[in-house]
């Protein structure tokens, strides 16, 4: 006979759930479900620590590039930076401390422009010496040149000038005097004739950027004569200092 305390065994062992299971539902994908959401709440986890990461290497990479774009602007704003004709880079020019390879560079091609040119390049020639003269400076030199280009291609006049001697002398202010002893070449209807020596002298001065000017001097005086005028010049000036 099954007593009361059997029943009561038989009863719960009735009652209790299969084993690996609850209500009706397997308990063996447990460990498998909570591991697919430990993996997902990882990999969820280091996504976001990625982007953060990406967001803050973006974040510096333009705060540096705004750095550097701001210091590059300051410097081509300020009257100490030159940037010489086809060199991509900066040439500090501290008033006197200007190189003179720079200074003399200017000068060559100056004396270039004026004294080399021919009857269809004379007037692009003066439009671009131009460019680097001062305002009353400009005016002065398109009223002198005006008829000398009327007789160039009248008379089909082509020169070519070379510097025999330059000599430039600045001081701490920014300004610079450059005294070129050239020779001068000179055809006329293409017949060539005598050469002559002459002396261009220039009184330049340091200027900020421009748009216009391909070097950064400002041609602030300019005087072109005989080495004959130029010697007697210096040696009534010596005289003088007497």
């Amino acid at each position: 006979m099954i007593g009361s305390a059997n029943k009561g065994i038989e009863a719960s062992r009735l009652c209790a759930p299969a084993l690996g299971s609850y209500n009706g539902y397997s308990l063996d994908s447990i460990p498998s479900y909570v591991t697919f959401k430990a993996a997902t709440f990882v990999q969820k986890q280091t996504l976001q620590t990625v982007i953060l990461l990406l967001l803050a290497v973006w974040g510096i990479r333009e705060i540096v590039s705004f750095k550097n774009i701001k210091a590059l602007e300051t410097q081509l704003s300020q009257k100490e930076i030159i940037l010489a004709p086809g060199v991509m880079d900066f040439t500090f020019a501290y008033k006197n401390k200007i190189s003179d390879k720079y200074v003399e560079g200017a000068v060559k091609e100056f004396v270039s422009l004026m004294g080399s040119y021919s009857p269809s390049s004379i007037e692009d020639q003066i439009e671009s010496i131009k460019s680097h003269m001062s305002n009353d400076l400009r005016v002065q030199y398109a009223l002198e040149m005006a008829p000398i280009v009327s007789e160039v291609k009248q008379e089909n006049i082509a020169e070519l000038v070379s510097i025999d001697r330059l000599e430039v002398i600045g001081d701490d202010k920014g300004n610079y005097r450059a005294v070129a002893l050239i020779k001068v070449k000179r055809w006329i209807q293409d017949q060539p004739v005598m050469p002559r020596s002459e002396v261009m002298q220039f009184d330049l001065q340091v200027k900020g950027r421009s748009s216009e000017r391909r070097w950064f001097f400002e041609i602030q005086n300019l005087v072109r004569e005989s080495v004959g005028s130029y010697e007697n010049k210096k040696r009534l000036k010596k005289k003088g200092n007497k």
